[in-house]
């Protein structure tokens, strides 16, 4: 058998991927997962995380620590390579990185987001110290401040409830006419089509 020849292929070493390891690795297969960056993917850089089951609080590098070491306890093995190009074609899958070619019985595609930044000053540096991209998971440990959305974000009522009052530009109201009807409108400002140019300090997060 192929040194490289695999039960089973993993492309994306995050929260599912590493899911997915331990039930490959339990299996007593021979499990791969391929991450190109962070194990753990975005919920890595999370800095603070009270909603994972069994965990009150942690951060996310503890957790994804956790999640990786349960899988690599069963066999897994982890390497930090990007996939170029896959062929599915056959009964044995390919996968091919930068500088190795895998093979595999079955591959699970767990390749995760990307949050889709404005790419200005002060965005990369306050991530998760006040700049969130996600109002379910994050919304709430900025109870009572201000927030602003992105067009085309659909999570108003998370906003609503928590935030004292959140802005949007003026397209994205008027593209999300159901605003009357959430009960929120009172909490909302509308700027004039503005983007934010930079984002600084003083931003904080309860408790920190």
């Amino acid at each position: 058998m192929s040194e490289n020849l695999y039960d089973l292929i993993i492309i994306g070493g995050g929260p599912a991927g590493l899911s997915a390891g331990i039930y490959g690795g339990r299996a007593k297969m021979k499990t791969l997962i391929i991450e190109k960056g962070s194990l753990g993917g975005r919920a890595f850089t999370t800095r603070e995380i009270v909603n994972y089951p069994g965990y009150k609080e942690t951060t996310g590098p503890d957790l994804m620590k956790d999640m990786a070491e349960h899988a690599q306890a069963f066999g897994v093995e982890v390497k930090k390579e990007e996939v170029k190009s896959v062929d599915f074609t056959g009964d044995i899958k390919v996968v091919k990185t930068k500088k190795h070619e895998y093979q595999a019985k079955a591959v699970i595609l767990a390749t995760g987001t990307e949050a889709r930044i404005l790419g200005i000053p002060g965005e990369r540096e306050l991530n998760g110290m006040g700049v969130a991209y996600c109002a379910t998971c994050d919304a709430e440990f900025t109870e009572g401040s201000c927030g602003q959305r992105r067009p085309g974000n659909r999570r108003r009522d998370v906003y609503c409830k928590i935030c004292k009052k959140h802005y949007c530009n003026r397209s994205a109201r008027r593209r999300h006419s159901g605003l009357q009807q959430t009960g929120c409108r009172k909490s909302i400002r509308t700027s004039k089509n503005e983007l934010c140019m930079e984002l600084c300090t003083g931003i904080h997060r309860r408790g920190r």
